[in-house]
Protein backbone atom coordinates (compact mmCIF):
# COMPACT_ATOMS: atom_id res chain seq x y z
CA UNK A 1 0.00 0.00 0.00
CA UNK A 2 1.33 3.14 -1.04
CA UNK A 3 0.15 6.40 0.82
CA UNK A 4 0.59 9.90 -1.05
CA UNK A 5 1.22 12.81 1.15
CA UNK A 6 0.74 16.17 -0.67
CA UNK A 7 -1.96 14.68 -3.62
CA UNK A 8 -3.61 17.42 -4.26
CA UNK A 9 -0.74 19.57 -5.17
CA UNK A 10 0.63 20.62 -8.97
CA UNK A 11 1.50 16.67 -9.46
CA UNK A 12 -0.31 14.49 -6.82
CA UNK A 13 -3.41 14.21 -9.17
CA UNK A 14 -1.13 12.93 -12.10
CA UNK A 15 0.40 10.89 -9.80
CA UNK A 16 -2.76 9.39 -8.76
CA UNK A 17 -4.05 8.95 -12.18
CA UNK A 18 -0.87 7.25 -12.55
CA UNK A 19 -0.98 4.35 -9.71
CA UNK A 20 -5.03 4.09 -10.74
CA UNK A 21 -3.85 3.38 -14.38
CA UNK A 22 -1.62 0.69 -13.17
CA UNK A 23 -4.01 -0.97 -10.91
CA UNK A 24 -1.64 -0.43 -8.01
CA UNK A 25 -3.00 0.24 -4.09
CA UNK A 26 -2.67 3.37 -3.02
CA UNK A 27 -4.52 5.92 -0.73
CA UNK A 28 -3.98 9.79 -0.40
CA UNK A 29 -3.37 11.49 3.05
CA UNK A 30 -5.41 15.03 2.84
CA UNK A 31 -6.54 17.60 4.68
CA UNK A 32 -9.67 18.21 3.62
CA UNK A 33 -11.58 15.16 2.34
CA UNK A 34 -14.01 16.87 0.40
CA UNK A 35 -12.22 19.07 -1.16
CA UNK A 36 -9.76 16.30 -2.58
CA UNK A 37 -13.07 14.28 -3.71
CA UNK A 38 -13.59 17.45 -5.96
CA UNK A 39 -9.98 17.68 -7.18
CA UNK A 40 -9.63 13.96 -7.44
CA UNK A 41 -12.30 12.37 -8.14
CA UNK A 42 -14.34 10.22 -5.98
CA UNK A 43 -13.15 6.83 -6.90
CA UNK A 44 -9.84 7.52 -4.86
CA UNK A 45 -9.46 6.28 -1.63
CA UNK A 46 -8.88 9.00 1.43
CA UNK A 47 -7.32 9.21 5.06
CA UNK A 48 -7.17 12.05 7.14
CA UNK A 49 -4.03 13.53 7.56
CA UNK A 50 -2.93 16.80 8.48
CA UNK A 51 1.32 17.59 8.46
CA UNK A 52 1.15 19.83 11.45
CA UNK A 53 -1.27 17.11 13.28
CA UNK A 54 1.03 14.16 14.19
CA UNK A 55 -1.49 12.95 16.02
CA UNK A 56 -2.94 12.22 12.74
CA UNK A 57 0.23 9.91 11.14
CA UNK A 58 -0.45 6.89 12.48
CA UNK A 59 -3.98 6.25 10.89
CA UNK A 60 -2.87 7.72 8.05
CA UNK A 61 0.66 5.42 7.73
CA UNK A 62 -0.91 2.02 8.81
CA UNK A 63 -0.03 -0.47 6.65
CA UNK A 64 1.97 1.15 4.20
CA UNK A 65 4.98 -0.28 2.67
CA UNK A 66 5.61 2.72 0.75
CA UNK A 67 5.29 6.47 1.64
CA UNK A 68 5.15 9.06 -0.80
CA UNK A 69 5.88 13.10 0.22
CA UNK A 70 5.58 15.94 -1.46
CA UNK A 71 4.00 18.65 0.93
CA UNK A 72 6.58 21.96 0.31
CA UNK A 73 3.69 24.14 -1.19
CA UNK A 74 1.10 27.04 -0.44
CA UNK A 75 -0.88 24.49 1.78
CA UNK A 76 1.63 23.47 3.76
CA UNK A 77 3.44 24.67 6.25
CA UNK A 78 6.76 27.11 7.40
CA UNK A 79 7.54 24.70 10.34
CA UNK A 80 7.82 22.61 7.15
CA UNK A 81 11.47 20.94 8.50
CA UNK A 82 10.09 19.69 11.92
CA UNK A 83 6.57 18.46 10.39
CA UNK A 84 8.07 16.24 7.62
CA UNK A 85 10.99 15.23 9.85
CA UNK A 86 8.31 13.96 12.65
CA UNK A 87 6.86 12.36 9.70
CA UNK A 88 9.33 10.70 8.45
CA UNK A 89 10.08 9.57 11.92
CA UNK A 90 6.14 8.05 12.53
CA UNK A 91 6.62 5.69 9.25
CA UNK A 92 9.62 4.25 10.02
CA UNK A 93 7.94 3.22 13.40
CA UNK A 94 5.01 2.29 11.51
CA UNK A 95 7.38 -0.34 9.40
CA UNK A 96 7.22 1.92 6.24
CA UNK A 97 9.93 0.21 3.65
CA UNK A 98 10.34 3.15 0.89
CA UNK A 99 10.00 7.04 1.53
CA UNK A 100 10.30 8.93 -1.31
CA UNK A 101 10.49 12.69 -0.86
CA UNK A 102 10.01 15.66 -3.23
CA UNK A 103 12.97 18.15 -3.04
CA UNK A 104 14.39 20.50 -4.89
CA UNK A 105 16.87 20.75 -7.53
CA UNK A 106 19.69 23.00 -5.33
CA UNK A 107 18.48 21.67 -1.96
CA UNK A 108 21.96 21.99 -0.05
CA UNK A 109 22.59 23.02 3.27
CA UNK A 110 24.51 25.58 2.66
CA UNK A 111 22.18 27.09 -0.26
CA UNK A 112 21.37 31.09 -0.90
CA UNK A 113 17.67 29.60 -0.39
CA UNK A 114 15.93 29.14 2.09
CA UNK A 115 13.26 26.67 1.32
CA UNK A 116 16.66 24.77 -0.73
CA UNK A 117 17.94 24.89 2.92
CA UNK A 118 15.07 23.42 4.47
CA UNK A 119 14.08 20.39 2.08
CA UNK A 120 18.11 19.57 2.57
CA UNK A 121 17.90 19.18 6.38
CA UNK A 122 14.71 16.61 5.51
CA UNK A 123 16.32 15.13 2.51
CA UNK A 124 19.68 14.56 5.81
CA UNK A 125 17.31 13.44 8.57
CA UNK A 126 15.67 10.83 6.01
CA UNK A 127 18.66 9.29 5.20
CA UNK A 128 19.57 9.17 8.80
CA UNK A 129 16.55 7.32 9.32
CA UNK A 130 17.44 3.89 8.12
CA UNK A 131 14.40 4.05 5.51
CA UNK A 132 14.91 3.14 1.95
CA UNK A 133 15.00 6.61 0.27
CA UNK A 134 14.26 7.80 -2.99
CA UNK A 135 14.89 12.19 -3.76
CA UNK A 136 13.20 13.82 -6.11
CA UNK A 137 15.26 17.08 -7.23
CA UNK A 138 12.61 18.98 -10.14
CA UNK A 139 13.39 22.26 -11.76
CA UNK A 140 10.79 24.29 -11.45
CA UNK A 141 7.36 23.78 -12.93
CA UNK A 142 5.39 24.38 -16.00
CA UNK A 143 2.77 25.02 -13.91
CA UNK A 144 3.98 27.85 -11.90
CA UNK A 145 3.25 30.06 -14.72
CA UNK A 146 -0.31 29.29 -14.60
CA UNK A 147 -0.78 30.76 -11.36
CA UNK A 148 0.62 34.08 -13.09
CA UNK A 149 -1.90 34.01 -15.88
CA UNK A 150 -3.31 37.40 -15.02
CA UNK A 151 -0.29 38.71 -15.43
CA UNK A 152 0.16 36.88 -18.51
CA UNK A 153 -3.09 37.31 -20.20
CA UNK A 154 -2.33 41.44 -20.06
CA UNK A 155 0.86 40.45 -21.67
CA UNK A 156 3.30 40.13 -19.08
CA UNK A 157 5.64 37.63 -17.41
CA UNK A 158 6.56 39.50 -14.17
CA UNK A 159 9.48 37.17 -12.69
CA UNK A 160 12.85 38.08 -11.20
CA UNK A 161 15.09 36.43 -13.07
CA UNK A 162 17.18 38.21 -14.90
CA UNK A 163 18.64 36.60 -18.35
CA UNK A 164 19.17 33.54 -16.24
CA UNK A 165 18.10 29.75 -17.19
CA UNK A 166 16.89 26.64 -15.74
CA UNK A 167 15.66 23.41 -17.23
CA UNK A 168 12.09 24.22 -16.30
CA UNK A 169 9.64 20.99 -16.13
CA UNK A 170 6.02 20.01 -16.48
CA UNK A 171 4.87 18.34 -13.31
CA UNK A 172 3.61 15.45 -14.83
CA UNK A 173 7.30 14.33 -16.06
CA UNK A 174 7.98 14.39 -12.17
CA UNK A 175 4.51 12.31 -11.33
CA UNK A 176 5.59 9.90 -13.90
CA UNK A 177 9.34 9.66 -12.50
CA UNK A 178 7.70 9.22 -9.06
CA UNK A 179 5.56 6.53 -10.18
CA UNK A 180 8.38 4.51 -11.75
CA UNK A 181 10.24 4.91 -8.59
CA UNK A 182 6.95 3.52 -6.46
CA UNK A 183 6.55 0.62 -8.33
CA UNK A 184 9.69 -0.34 -9.90
CA UNK A 185 12.17 -1.90 -6.78
CA UNK A 186 15.17 -1.35 -9.10
CA UNK A 187 14.82 2.05 -9.18
CA UNK A 188 14.86 2.73 -5.20
CA UNK A 189 17.13 4.41 -3.70
CA UNK A 190 18.21 6.82 -6.07
CA UNK A 191 18.23 10.93 -6.00
CA UNK A 192 17.25 12.26 -9.42
CA UNK A 193 17.79 15.45 -10.57
CA UNK A 194 14.75 16.25 -12.85
CA UNK A 195 14.72 18.73 -15.54
CA UNK A 196 13.05 19.78 -19.26
CA UNK A 197 14.36 19.32 -22.59
CA UNK A 198 16.15 22.65 -22.65
CA UNK A 199 17.17 24.84 -20.36
CA UNK A 200 15.23 28.09 -21.04
CA UNK A 201 15.41 31.98 -19.31
CA UNK A 202 12.35 33.59 -18.73
CA UNK A 203 12.66 35.88 -22.14
CA UNK A 204 12.38 32.43 -23.95
CA UNK A 205 9.64 31.73 -21.64
CA UNK A 206 7.92 34.50 -22.98
CA UNK A 207 8.51 34.43 -26.63
CA UNK A 208 7.06 31.27 -26.44
CA UNK A 209 4.30 32.14 -24.89
CA UNK A 210 3.97 34.81 -27.47
CA UNK A 211 3.70 32.83 -30.20
CA UNK A 212 1.69 29.95 -28.61
CA UNK A 213 -0.99 32.39 -27.55
CA UNK A 214 -0.58 34.51 -30.56
CA UNK A 215 -0.57 37.68 -28.28
CA UNK A 216 2.68 39.45 -27.38
CA UNK A 217 3.92 38.71 -24.07
CA UNK A 218 7.15 40.21 -22.39
CA UNK A 219 9.05 39.54 -18.99
CA UNK A 220 9.89 41.81 -16.59
CA UNK A 221 12.26 41.36 -13.97
CA UNK A 222 10.19 42.33 -11.40
CA UNK A 223 12.65 43.26 -8.11
CA UNK A 224 11.96 39.89 -5.53
CA UNK A 225 9.85 42.35 -2.93
CA UNK A 226 7.77 43.42 -5.39
CA UNK A 227 7.00 39.79 -6.67
CA UNK A 228 6.74 38.46 -3.46
CA UNK A 229 4.05 41.68 -2.82
CA UNK A 230 2.20 40.20 -5.96
CA UNK A 231 1.79 36.45 -4.68
CA UNK A 232 0.41 38.04 -1.34
CA UNK A 233 -1.98 39.67 -3.52
CA UNK A 234 -2.82 36.87 -5.95
CA UNK A 235 -3.88 34.76 -2.91
CA UNK A 236 -0.59 33.01 -1.66
CA UNK A 237 0.48 32.88 2.10
CA UNK A 238 2.79 35.22 3.17
CA UNK A 239 5.30 32.79 4.34
CA UNK A 240 5.07 30.73 1.24
CA UNK A 241 5.39 34.11 -1.20
CA UNK A 242 8.60 34.88 0.51
CA UNK A 243 10.39 31.49 0.24
CA UNK A 244 8.90 31.27 -3.50
CA UNK A 245 10.26 34.89 -4.07
CA UNK A 246 13.83 34.29 -2.31
CA UNK A 247 14.58 30.82 -4.36
CA UNK A 248 13.62 32.77 -7.67
CA UNK A 249 16.31 35.46 -6.26
CA UNK A 250 18.76 33.43 -4.93
CA UNK A 251 19.02 30.38 -6.58
CA UNK A 252 17.29 30.68 -10.31
CA UNK A 253 18.60 34.52 -11.01
CA UNK A 254 22.06 33.61 -10.34
CA UNK A 255 22.06 31.00 -12.94
CA UNK A 256 22.45 28.07 -10.24
CA UNK A 257 20.07 25.67 -12.29
CA UNK A 258 20.81 26.16 -15.54
CA UNK A 259 21.30 22.30 -16.67
CA UNK A 260 19.19 19.82 -18.36
CA UNK A 261 19.05 16.19 -17.24
CA UNK A 262 18.34 12.64 -18.91
CA UNK A 263 16.64 11.55 -15.53
CA UNK A 264 13.10 11.81 -16.88
CA UNK A 265 14.25 9.59 -20.22
CA UNK A 266 16.35 7.17 -18.40
CA UNK A 267 13.17 6.40 -15.42
CA UNK A 268 10.49 7.10 -17.52
CA UNK A 269 11.73 5.67 -21.32
CA UNK A 270 9.94 9.47 -22.68
CA UNK A 271 11.69 12.37 -23.37
CA UNK A 272 10.24 15.07 -21.15
CA UNK A 273 7.53 17.12 -22.41
CA UNK A 274 8.25 20.65 -23.96
CA UNK A 275 7.12 24.00 -22.93
CA UNK A 276 5.64 24.75 -25.98
CA UNK A 277 3.49 21.90 -25.86
CA UNK A 278 2.09 22.91 -22.43
CA UNK A 279 1.42 25.99 -23.18
CA UNK A 280 -0.58 25.18 -26.23
CA UNK A 281 -2.58 22.22 -23.63
CA UNK A 282 -3.40 25.11 -21.30
CA UNK A 283 -3.66 27.91 -23.99
CA UNK A 284 -7.33 28.84 -22.90
CA UNK A 285 -6.24 28.78 -19.26
CA UNK A 286 -3.77 31.33 -20.33
CA UNK A 287 -5.57 33.56 -22.12
CA UNK A 288 -8.61 33.37 -19.34
CA UNK A 289 -10.73 36.77 -19.59
CA UNK A 290 -8.31 38.21 -22.71
CA UNK A 291 -9.36 35.54 -24.87
CA UNK A 292 -13.45 36.14 -23.85
CA UNK A 293 -12.76 40.27 -24.96
CA UNK A 294 -10.93 39.40 -28.26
Amino acid sequence: MIVICGATGSMGPHLVKSLQDKGVPFRAAVRSPEAARQKLGAQVPLVPFDLERPATFAEALRGASQVFCAVGGATGTPELVACEQRLIDAAKAAGVGHYVKLSGIDAQVDSPSKIQRMHAEIERHLRASGLSATVLKPSFFFQNFLGLQPAIAEGVLPVPTGQAKAGLIDARDIADVAAAALTTPALRGATYTLTGPRSLSHGEVAAILSAVLERPVQHVDLPAQAFEQSLVQAGLPGWFANLLADVYATVFAPGLIDRVTGDVRRVTGHEPRSLEAFVREHRAAFLGAASAAA
